[in-house]
């Protein structure tokens, strides 16, 4: 882990290395968890998130700050500023506001204010600090900033 405050600068973020083990890259802002399958649960292999897979909930780690093509190595912020956070399509109205509390959503890598619950989530969670470019979440790519709580 990489604490940004060691680092002297204003921002205090908690980073984490992980391997990527999705077939697919995982894009700047997309949520990140660790994987507990048993032939690769060491500890830093990862994979994109799903509010209906308990499994990968309870493994959510935070978002990647970086782009992190499939089968490499990359960080990812598991607490404090995060300026890119994606959010899951829903197919229908969902409004996320500032202040909303955000958790894996239907769509992996998507984060999101309708299900699960913070305890299937582990009590991890994102705060959204900015209007989302699309309030409604019903068809397009979507993101806002927030502030990250999960460790």
């Amino acid at each position: 882990m990489q604490f940004q405050r060691v680092n002297r600068t204003d921002a205090e973020q908690v980073f984490l290395t992980v391997l990527n083990t999705e077939a697919s890259s995982m894009t700047t802002g997309y949520a990140v968890a660790l994987t507990f399958a048993a032939a690769s649960a060491d500890g830093h292999q990862a994979i994109m998130p799903l509010s209906g897979t308990a499994a990968t909930l309870i493994g959510w780690v935070g978002v990647a700050a970086q782009d992190i093509p499939a089968n490499t190595r990359g960080r990812v912020q598991c607490w404090g500023y995060a300026p890119s956070i994606y959010l899951s399509q829903y197919g229908t109205s969902v409004t996320i506001n500032i202040g909303n509390a955000l958790v894996p959503g239907v769509e992996a890598g998507g984060l999101g204010s309708v299900v699960p619950t913070y305890l299937n989530a582990g009590f991890k969670y994102a705060v959204a600090i900015s209007v989302a470019v699309d309030l409604s979440q019903v068809k397009t790519k979507c993101y806002t900033s927030g502030v990250l709580r999960c460790i």
